[in-house]
């Protein structure tokens, strides 16, 4: 990667990033989706790996300046048809959290998540 300052890896993730992308970067520990990929998703696999790269770039070029910042195990995730971002609004995860659930198989490499629960999971 060609960029060397935070903006500037900031706009390089900003150029891979899609509307309507299936791929996100998450952290294959918590499902959050580290800054500055957060809300971003990209088009496939190969583009995601790339902001992927960039992220990391960013957080450990951030820790030089700020060691205490988050340590987030990022991997490329495809997000379930269910938590994709609708065309004009915004995250369909009923929580508001901007996180993507993620199955065990995820630390092993294996990048599907899980899909989101329904309401009757919650029955009594």
């Amino acid at each position: 990667m060609d960029a060397t300052t935070l903006s500037e890896i900031r706009t390089t993730i900003e150029s891979l990033a899609s509307d309507d992308g299936s791929y996100v970067v998450v952290c294959e520990r918590t499902g959050e989706r580290p800054f500055p990929a957060t809300g971003k998703r990209f088009p496939d696999r190969a583009t995601a790996e790339k902001a992927l790269q960039a992220v990391v770039t960013y957080r450990e070029t951030l820790r030089r300046y700020d060691p205490r910042t988050y340590r987030y195990d990022p991997t490329v995730a495809e997000t379930p048809t269910s938590v994709r971002r609708p065309r004009q609004g915004r995250s369909t995860v009923e929580d508001g959290t901007d996180r993507v659930p993620l199955s065990h198989s995820t630390a092993r490499g294996d990048p599907r998540p899980l899909s989101v629960p329904d309401d009757r999971t919650n029955d009594r």
